[in-house]
């Protein structure tokens, strides 16, 4: 087995460890995970299969979101399984599918252990609440200081959901802050906690990644997302997300432009904690970026597909259309759904625009890692200039090149030429013209882009934002 096999399966048993432990409670006791992966796993050849052939069907399989949950519903394994009746019910089963390989999915008794121990170990708690949990902003902004504050000799952060209020408030007086994230309706909820924070003279935060809590900015906000259909639905959001911030002691952005203009809406103090990457796609980054291979098509990617980028994708499309309709073995991939204009329509039709579904966080650096260039355009205005830089840093991950609209994170993440490209409305097609041009250039500037990434939105540089963040509102 190849250096590449061996980091490929190290990184494939870590994940499939860190599952099992994460959803063993719903299996017998009895049930080892050394024995369940060595000796079911193995006599299926589906480890066999991923190392000969990580396409093939159980290379696939075992590479999926849900990897142990389908293992666990191969025929062998689940025959051999059922005669020890290690795996209780079908209701189980459903509940693995919904849940498993979501790191975040943490049992409420085990969040709640990491916290008092935290206390106990002389550590300080910052307690954060949102209604529930989902892929993208609650992982960005709870789940990721979470996991890089168990690294911390200071500070850990902790998550909890609304089907939990009740025993967060009897955790919230041990913390040292408590930190909203957003959502919205919950006032109640969010009242009685802030109350509770306040009697133990606990600072009381929101953590906000976008423009949605001033209705001064509601039609901006609308026009660059289409979301005028929606507008009553946008109204209560903004107004609820308001209410909330107008309650609180401080504020945690992602980046110097939100935080402008948070202070300027509320006049309160606001630190930055950038969005950043967690170990899990840090893993799957390594483990794409080692089976990198060039193909003899030139590939565009596109990862924000859906009707609310619409106008977004307009910026690059004109220069994008003159470059494919230029080049016959250049390619555009798409993840996600979108509405194109008639003249794309035809590269659909001849095959040359590709669509990739809605994917795992993880898988998404597969997608990224087998394109040559990701586009990430958007409408340059103060609803996108708040937000984040993450198309750019988990591109970078795999050492693929971004080309970026010049809005306020990606000029001061990306220069120009060196670790990527900005590109105004009528750049997109010489910048993409160059990076085809020149490929060993583009596989330059990916690697910096690369070691920008690792340095400036993971481990310990991350950690020192987020704990500077705390100290200074804990004060």
């Amino acid at each position: 087995m190849t250096n590449t096999d061996e980091k490929y399966v190290k990184a494939l048993e870590e994940e499939l460890q860190a599952s099992f432990e994460r959803e063993k409670k719903l299996s017998n006791e009895n049930l080892s995970f050394a024995g369940f992966v060595g000796k079911k796993i193995k006599k299926t050849g589906l480890y066999k299969n991923i190392i000969s052939n990580p396409d093939s069907k159980a290379g696939k399989m075992i590479r999926a979101p849900r990897t142990l949950v389908r293992m666990l519903r191969h025929p062998e394994v689940r025959k051999e399984l059922s005669q020890k009746k290690t795996v209780k019910s079908e209701f189980e089963f459903e509940f693995l599918d919904q849940h498993l390989l979501e790191p975040w999915m943490i049992d409420f008794e085990e969040r709640k252990k990491i916290a008092l121990d935290a206390i106990k170990n002389g550590k300080k708690l910052a307690l954060y609440y949102v209604e529930k949990p989902d892929a993208s902003t609650f992982r960005y902004r709870c789940y990721n200081t979470f996991e890089i504050t168990k690294e911390s000799k200071k500070w850990q952060a902790v998550y909890f959901f609304k089907k939990e209020v009740d025993e967060v408030e009897k955790l919230l007086p041990k913390a040292s802050l408590l930190v909203f994230g957003r959502q919205s309706g919950q006032e109640k909820i969010i009242g009685r906690l802030t109350e509770i924070a306040h009697k133990n003279k606990i600072k009381v935060g929101l953590d906000i990644d976008d423009l949605v809590f001033n209705l001064d900015y509601l039609d901006v906000v609308l026009d660059t997302i289409n979301g005028n259909t929606n507008r009553g639905y946008w109204v209560t959001y903004f107004a609820s997300v308001k209410a909330m911030a107008e309650g609180m002691d401080f504020y945690i952005a992602t980046n110097d432009f939100l935080a402008g203009k948070l202070k300027e809406s509320f006049n309160k103090p606001c630190k930055n904690i950038r969005n950043s990457m967690n170990k899990g796609q840090l893993t799957a980054s390594e483990v794409y970026l080692t089976r990198k291979e060039k193909s003899d098509k030139f590939r565009v990617g596109y990862f924000s597909g859906s009707p609310t980028h619409a106008k977004d994708f307009a910026v690059a499309e004109p220069g994008l259309l003159k470059f494919l309709q230029a080049h016959e073995d250049a390619e555009l991939y798409v993840v996600g759904y979108m509405r194109f204009s008639k003249a794309m329509e035809k590269l659909i039709k001849a095959k040359r625009i590709k669509f990739l579904p809605m994917m795992d966080f993880r898988k998404l650096q597969r997608a990224m890692s087998e394109v040559d260039v990701n586009i990430a355009p958007l409408v340059v205005n103060d609803f996108t200039n708040c937000k984040s830089e993450l198309k750019f840093f988990e591109a970078a991950a795999v050492e693929t090149t971004t080309i970026a609209s010049p809005t306020y994170t990606f000029k001061n993440a990306i220069l120009d030429g060196k670790n990527g490209f900005l590109a105004e409305p009528d750049e997109w097609y010489e910048k993409l013209e160059y990076l085809y041009k020149h490929p060993a250039e583009n596989k330059k500037i990916a690697k910096v882009a690369r070691e920008y990434a690792i340095e400036n939105y993971t481990g310990k540089e991350f950690l020192k934002e987020v704990e500077e963040a705390y100290d200074y509102f804990a004060k």
